[in-house]
Parts: structure tokens; C-alpha cells; sequence
């Protein structure tokens, strides 16, 4: 029960930072980095609107390599979202 607990309180702990980083982003985006971190932040959150729209800013901002999108692991929650292919279409 005490590590469930222990776990618990990290996840929380985790969220609560992930909410607080995607916030930030969101607010005070204004390059290519700023958006790629907020979408990273949202996308770990399990929000993929907001996580696609904050990667669209950041295609705005320059974002082009469609391998590099594809290979990072904050992003493979958005995998099978309908938007992922056409996303990663548009990079090339």
C-alpha cells in the first residue's frame, strides 16, 4: 500500500508539473521551441487537441524534420490519432 501511495503522490507530483509547464508554454509561446515543448508537455499530459495545436504553431515556427517528430517518445501517444500521418505528411 505505501509504494501504491508513494507512486501515487509522483504521479500527481508529475501532473501537476506537466499541467504547469504546458500552461507556460502555452502562455508565453512565442518560437519554435517554446511550441515543440508545450506540445511535448501536452501530448505527455494525454491532451492530444492541444497538443496538435501547439505543434502547428511550431511548423509555423520552422518545424520540418518529420523524422525527428516521429522518433520522439513524448509524441507517441498522438501515434494512432487520426492527425499523426497527415502531420508528419506535411513535414516532408
Amino acid at each position: 500500500m505505501g509504494a501504491f501511495a508513494r507512486d501515487q503522490k509522483a504521479a500527481d507530483v508529475a501532473q501537476d508539473h506537466f499541467e504547469r509547464c504546458s500552461e507556460g508554454y502555452a502562455s508565453h509561446a512565442n518560437s519554435l521551441d517554446d511550441f515543440y515543448n508545450g506540445a511535448s508537455c501536452y501530448a505527455l499530459m494525454g491532451d492530444a487537441n492541444r497538443a496538435f495545436e501547439m505543434l502547428a504553431h511550431a511548423v509555423e515556427h520552422g518545424l520540418s524534420d518529420p523524422e525527428e517528430l516521429a522518433n520522439d517518445s513524448d509524441f507517441s501517444s498522438l501515434h494512432s490519432h487520426p492527425k499523426w500521418k497527415a502531420l508528419l505528411r506535411s513535414l516532408k
